[in-house]
This record gives C-alpha cells, sequence and structure tokens, in this order.
C-alpha cells in the first residue's frame, strides 16, 4: 500500500511563509541588499538547503516577499467609501503609504542603498496585478493592458512619496489629491 503525505503542500506553504518572515525580519535589521541566504535561513531556523528548495536564488525569495507583501498591505489598507472613485483611491495610496513606513522591513526596501532592488521588484506582473485588481478596477480602470499601465505610474509616484516625503501630512494628501489621483483616473487616450 502506497501513501501519501497528504499534509505536504501545507507545510510546504508553512515553511515558505516562515521562511519570508525571517526574511521580513533580517530585512528590518540588515537592509535588503545586505541580508544573506545564510542570514534568513539561521533566522527561519532552517538549513541553507531547505531555503533553497523553497527558494532557488535570493531574486525568487525577495520577488515572493514583495508579492506577499504587496498583497498584504493591499488587503490590510482601510479604503473607504466604494462610490466615491476618488476618495477610494487616495485612501488607498495615503493607507498603503503609512502602512509601509510603519512597518521596518517594508520600509528597509527605500532605504537609500536598496531602493534599486525594489524599482527593479515593482514590475513583476504579480505586483501589478495585485494594484489592478484592489484598486484600479475598484475606481473603474477596467482595461487590462491600461491598468498595468496605470499600475506602473502609480507604483512610481508611490514610491517618490516614500523616497521624497511631503513636508507634512496634509500636503502629501493635498498632492495625492491634486496629482496622482487625477492622473489614475483620466479618461483612457485613444489608441496611438
Amino acid at each position: 500500500m502506497t501513501t501519501t503525505d497528504w499534509l505536504a503542500s501545507e507545510r510546504g506553504e508553512l515553511a515558505a511563509d516562515r521562511i519570508l518572515d525571517a526574511a521580513a525580519e533580517a530585512f528590518a535589521s540588515n537592509g535588503v541588499g545586505a541580508t544573506s541566504m545564510s542570514d534568513i535561513a539561521e533566522r527561519a531556523g532552517c538549513s541553507r538547503a531547505t531555503l533553497y528548495r523553497h527558494y532557488p536564488t535570493r531574486h525568487e525569495l525577495r520577488v515572493a516577499f514583495v508579492n506577499r507583501e504587496t498583497l498584504r498591505v493591499m488587503a490590510e489598507v482601510e479604503i473607504g467609501d466604494p462610490s466615491s472613485p476618488s476618495e477610494l483611491l487616495l485612501n488607498g495610496v495615503l493607507g498603503a503609504l503609512q502602512r509601509v513606513r510603519s512597518d521596518p522591513a517594508l520600509a528597509a526596501w527605500f532605504a537609500p542603498g536598496d531602493l534599486r532592488i525594489a524599482a527593479e521588484l515593482s514590475d513583476q506582473d504579480e505586483v501589478l496585478d495585485a494594484i489592478v485588481d484592489r484598486f484600479l478596477t475598484s475606481v473603474g480602470v477596467t482595461d487590462r493592458v491600461e491598468g498595468r499601465r496605470r499600475a506602473r505610474w502609480l507604483v512610481r509616484s508611490f514610491t517618490s512619496f516614500l523616497v521624497l516625503p511631503a513636508s507634512d501630512p496634509d500636503e502629501e494628501r493635498r498632492l495625492i489629491a491634486d496629482f496622482v489621483v487625477p492622473a489614475i483616473l483620466a479618461p483612457t487616450p485613444a489608441a496611438r
């Protein structure tokens, strides 16, 4: 009689999640670029072989971390009244900024020495799709290609606010309301 390990996939997901949690701790302590796979394995309490079985490269681990955290931030942000696309988008962007700034593991991605890594990973399909699905479709951007294009611009704007914050929260709110929201909600341009 052959038996299968019916819990194998759940254990694998749990192990992968534990590794990403350990990566978060390491990113917060060391910075993203300075964190090695050995640092993460040690914090996770697993061997490097186990770590590499789940994430064969540091790049793949980083992509998995960014994708997981993007989905978490999107799920945790309070976006407000869905009947007002402008308010929904404004509150979503402001809430996401606050969430990233308040989490040392996420804020580490936007430190001067690690910004390049964040920029490279922000254009991942999973990240863009999460932004399209969570924010942009709810404010009326329904075309997938146009949604991804606007998501790319939103990520660039979002990153600029993390790297160069406005002088005060009211000014930041006004900048986002006056420039980011209208650009995202503008009618889709005619085909070029």
